[in-house]
Parts: structure tokens; sequence; C-alpha cells
């Protein structure tokens, strides 16, 4: 493996560690400690991950539609 594909991972890995801090901890993301890289990477990496994405429409949300008659 090349040394820019072992950064990629590392920044993945980082990434990663830092979105189940979040969800361990339950701090905010402005709080996040600097060892997880960018907040706001975290941020919008844990927010497409989860499915809370404006516009997203999830299976869960299909069936749920109202019914008339």
């Amino acid at each position: 493996m090349r040394n820019g594909q072992c950064e990629r991972w590392r920044g993945h890995r980082q990434v990663i560690d830092g979105i189940l801090h979040r969800v361990k901890t339950g701090v905010q993301r402005l709080d996040l400690p600097e060892r997880f890289g960018p907040w706001k990477k975290v941020y919008e990496r844990h927010r497409l991950g989860s499915g809370k994405v404006p516009g997203n429409v999830s299976a869960a949300h299909v069936g749920r539609g109202r019914r008339d008659g």
C-alpha cells in the first residue's frame, strides 16, 4: 500500500472514531477533541451516515403516508 492510501484510511479511521466518541459521550460537535480531526468533517459524515439528510426518504418513512378511506 502506498503512503497516500495509508493517509486516506487513517483519516477515515479518525473520523469514525470521532463519530463513535460523539455517540458514546454525547459531546457537542464544537467540543470534539482535536485528536478526531476537524469537527465539521466528523459532523458531516455522521449526518450523512445516519440518514438525517434533508430530502432523503428512507424506507421506514415510505409506508407512513396518510391513507384516505
